[in-house]
């Protein structure tokens, strides 16, 4: 008996202490979590403007002669994303438009993100930017509130355009793929331990 309660006791324990790690809030500082993580494009405008491009940690704006940039194809809705290889909150996004011409093509775009590869499954983070970008702006979309996915898109609304990006960031404050399961196993290691000393003090 002194076994079977000390057992509803460790599993009482074990809840308490993953639901802690899980809802506790995060500190206020954010880090770039797109950096050199997997990107694509909807088309490929030349091989010397690839969807990495973006994600290369490269902040300069020039697309030619220094090829900082993505370039799709003319297209409708062209669109870029991100596969953060994990799931993180996401809070804000920020994109820098290119620089040595044409921003304006940055008008009308929306950031999503999600668990989804497929985009159009994903939440709308913040609104459309609708206003017409200067050559080499930064622009910062932030979330109406933390959005989790694993899934980042930059995609051109309700017209034919060629999308360009020179650089994206995005900004999280935590990752929560595995945080239940490692406070789980850090949590069921620690009381099974004390457990076991107590049932030995005890005699049992």
């Amino acid at each position: 008996m002194a076994q079977y309660g000390l057992f509803l006791v460790l599993l009482f324990l074990i809840e308490a202490n993953i639901t802690s790690a899980v809802s506790t809030p995060q500190p206020e500082h954010s880090r770039n979590v797109a950096l050199n993580k997997n990107a694509s494009q909807s088309s490929l405008y030349g091989a010397l403007y690839p969807a990495e491009k973006a994600v290369d940690g490269d902040t300069g704006t020039i697309l030619y002669p220094r090829q900082q940039c993505t370039h799709t194809g003319l297209e409708y809705e062209p669109w870029w994303k991100v596969d953060l290889g994990g799931t993180y909150v996401i809070t804000h996004v920020r994109v820098f438009n290119r620089g040595d011409c044409c921003g304006e093509r940055l008008r009308n775009f929306m950031v999503r993100v999600g668990h989804h590869e497929d985009i159009d499954r994903n939440e709308q983070c913040g609104g459309i930017y609708t206003e017409t970008p200067a050559d080499g702006a930064t622009i910062d979309i932030r979330c109406a509130s933390p959005i989790s996915g694993r899934w980042v898109s930059v995609q051109i609304i309700g017209r034919e355009e060629q999308l360009s990006l020179c650089e994206v960031q995005v900004f999280s404050s935590s990752a929560v793929s595995g945080v239940a399961t490692s406070a789980m196993e850090r949590t069921t290691s620690e009381l099974m331990t004390s457990a076991t000393r107590e049932a030995r003090a005890q005699g049992t």
